[in-house]
């Protein structure tokens, strides 16, 4: 007893499953673990099940040798499918192994209760993420990632079905706490910055759709990080304040590939021109809006400089055929079929 005791102490004062697994390997017998532990051939598989154990010892301190033991064989009869797990790489694939294994997983009241498979494909591709965000260990891992899914199935039901940013704006006012956003979005005073969060959170998900709260969470507080700058464009009136703007939030808008690289000031205002008639045109809601508008003025900006630096109709007609879709033209000169009429337009 006194040996159990100091090895029952070392699984405990343990704090990585690589002590675990040193453990595990030099105590097989001692442990009777040699039908289980002892049968795995891979350091993968014996890391894993390690794991597991330290995750248990850290839920409830090991008294016996026998509650390692009774770790060890929980972990190693759920290997395989922990293993099928963490090796699926698609929500199909994960819904396939939460449709057969219900029951070993305790999930009958939770995912079993399920009748569509949009709900069911929803569920699996949040455990999904969970996996890839971190790997599972043992079943337990997998169950939570289940039940956190399915508590927050109706609410992300709801984000995903609503079409206006007032119907994102209610959900967000009433899902403060659920969603963790009492330090962002909580802060917000007006309904004019709700709103304007509220619109981001939309396009966000009309781009792709939720599957968990977290993935609510990161659009709202990825709006509120950049409110303070959205409103600041959208209450410039000049393109010169849009030029101040641009200069000082290159690496916050991610322009650095495209106006960053703008040596003249009369380029950098032709951009903040354009970029003041697409937001007078539509207002900004997130920090995407401004990149996409700096980046398509930026594009248009070295092919009219190529046009006006052309000198002869072959170098307009060459220009002209490469940027068709560009230009919008295929109704007009991308008819035309001979190159006589392509230099005479050009």
């Amino acid at each position: 007893s006194f040996a159990s005791l100091t090895l029952i102490k070392s699984f405990n004062e343990a704090t990585t499953k690589e002590q675990i697994k040193t453990l595990l390997d030099s105590n097989i017998a001692a442990l009777d673990i040699s039908g289980t532990y002892g049968t795995l051939t891979s350091d993968a598989d014996k890391l894993l099940v390690a794991d597991a154990v330290l995750k248990a010892k850290n839920n409830t301190p090991f008294t016996t040798t026998y509650d390692v033991k009774a770790a060890v064989d929980q972990a190693c009869s759920g290997l395989t499918l922990i293993k099928s797990f963490n090796e699926a790489t698609t929500k199909e694939q994960i819904k396939t192994l939460l449709d057969s294994n219900i029951a070993a997983l305790d999930i009958t009241g939770t995912y079993g209760t399920l009748t569509t498979d949009d709900d069911k494909l929803l569920i699996a591709d949040a455990v999904l993420k969970a996996k890839n965000n971190t790997p599972f260990t043992t079943t337990y891992d997998v169950k939570a990632a289940v039940d956190q899914a399915c508590s927050s199935l109706t609410l992300i039901k709801s984000f995903n079905e609503a079409t206006t940013k007032e119907e994102i704006k209610t959900l967000l006012d009433s899902n403060i706490a659920a969603l963790d956003i009492s330090g962002t979005y909580g802060t917000l005073t007006s309904d004019a910055d709700k709103l304007l969060v509220a619109d981001a959170v939309l396009k966000a998900k009309n781009n792709t759709p939720f599957t968990t709260t977290y993935d609510v969470k990161a659009a709202v507080d990825q709006a509120c990080s950049g409110l303070t700058l959205i409103k600041s464009f959208n209450e410039a009136t000049t393109k010169e304040e849009i030029k101040t703007l641009l200069d000082s939030n290159i690496a916050a808008l991610d322009i650095s590939g495209t106006y960053g690289t703008l040596t003249t000031d009369a380029d950098k205002l032709l951009i903040a021109d354009a970029v003041l008639k697409a937001k007078n045109s539509t207002p900004f809601t997130t920090t995407y809006d401004v990149k996409a508008a700096v980046d398509q003025s930026f594009a248009s900006l070295f092919l009219i400089k190529s046009f006006n630096e052309a000198t002869t109709k072959e170098q307009i007609k060459t220009l002209l055929d490469s940027n068709i879709a560009a230009l919008d033209i295929s109704g007009t000169y991308g008819t035309l079929t001979t190159d006589a009429d392509k230099l005479l337009i050009a």
